[in-house]
């Protein structure tokens, strides 16, 4: 079904810049408008559920080798409850990529080209996203690759041209009002993070999947240390308050770095990353969910697919909000939820069911192998 194979590190690159190229826009206001001066231990919070996908998945990946989940949801829970499970993730695959997409859409639509149709955005994206996937793995990876050194690089580079602007003081009183709020503002951030589980599609993928663990883990921690100095500089240029209040706070502090009058103006290195950063997240959520609907109906080739289901991606990218601040609310409210349910608690929940029932590898061989 799918012929292409990566290497560990091109596979935990692809997980780890899926999330990172549209959370660095919103995550910090985010987790601000809830903790305040304590945003910063919002990424602490968020890691420790973070590692148990890795750890869970990665089990799950070894016990039954050459399946995804949407496949060994079957092999671990029966026919029908299993694909009932397997559509569940297909589903979650399938809608949070066309979220990502309207995202992109509405801020190209609002801050480059506001008279411009927010369709034309949407449906350009969704044709190169299908012709990406058409193309496979191999490719989604390279692309993941390239597109992770210009968003650390990019990062690195506004951090260092904003900190003129950075008042520490903004970090204080340490937890003024306990842990809670702390907590409060986790929920929004941990479903960016989880989106990690898109690595439970790519494990059968990998030329090692033996030794996949060790490089999950890095890129898990990698990608949480971008996030928090991207919230740290956030915090400290705008404050517990202001920063908060901003939707798009890496914007405003791109738009007030001026060095010596020379630096200055660097707003298309944001559309840049934005733009890839939309493209490598909503590509890989859509390439997980036409494999999986291809596996669970056990086809020989994804690819026919691919046309008819980006037709439908589109479509329900136009249709899912009205507004940018509806899609900030789902974002911090009805997402988390969902995502702690696909993300974590169902890998969870088939780890310990095949863990209970004593499945695994021994399955595997029972049954004569891989169903891809």
């Amino acid at each position: 079904m799918e012929r292409g194979k990566i290497s560990v590190w091109q596979a935990a690159i692809v997980t780890l810049t899926h999330p990172l190229g549209t959370g660095i826009f919103v995550l910090p206001a985010f987790a601000i408008n809830w903790a305040r001066e304590d945003a910063w231990l919002v990424e602490f919070v968020v890691t420790i559920p973070a590692l148990i996908i890795v750890f869970s998945v990665d089990k799950l990946g070894r016990m039954f080798p050459g399946q995804t989940i949407v496949q060994y949801s079957e092999t671990i829970l029966g026919k029908y409850f299993g694909k009932f499970v397997g559509f569940l993730m297909i589903s979650y695959f399938f809608y949070i990529g066309t979220v990502i997409i309207f995202e992109m859409a509405s801020f190209m639509a609002s801050v480059i080209m506001p008279e411009t149709p927010i369709v034309i955005f949407i449906s350009f994206t969704g044709l190169v996203i299908a012709f990406t996937v058409y193309n496979g793995v191999e490719i989604i990876a390279r692309l993941n690759v390239w597109f992770f050194s210009v968003v650390v690089v990019s990062l690195l580079l506004i951090t260092l041209l904003a900190m003129k602007d950075m008042n520490p003081s903004f970090f204080r009183p340490f937890l003024a009002n306990g842990i809670k709020p702390v907590l409060l503002g986790s929920p929004a951030p941990y479903a960016w993070r989880g989106t990690i589980v898109i690595m439970a599609m790519l494990i059968p993928y990998v030329k090692q999947p033996e030794k996949v663990r060790m490089p999950y883990v890095y890129a898990c921690l990698i990608l949480g240390l971008l996030f928090e100095l991207n919230t740290v500089s956030n915090l400290a240029v705008f404050g517990p308050f202001e920063g908060g209040r901003i939707s798009l706070p890496v914007v405003d502090m791109v738009k007030m770095i001026n060095v010596a009058d020379f630096i200055q103006h660097i707003e298309a290195l944001l559309v840049l990353v934005w733009v890839g950063g939309v493209f490598t997240m909503s590509t890989g959520w859509f390439y997980a969910s036409v494999l999986g609907t291809a596996q669970m109906l056990r086809l020989r080739d994804y690819r026919p697919l691919i046309l008819p289901m980006m037709l439908i991606y589109v479509t329900v990218a136009v249709l899912n909000f009205r507004s940018y601040p509806e899609f900030v609310d789902w974002a911090q409210r009805p997402w988390p939820v969902y995502a702690l349910l696909h993300q974590l608690l169902i890998p969870v929940f088939l780890l310990t069911i095949a863990l209970i029932r004593g499945l695994g590898v021994r399955v595997k061989q029972k049954k004569g192998g891989n169903q891809s």
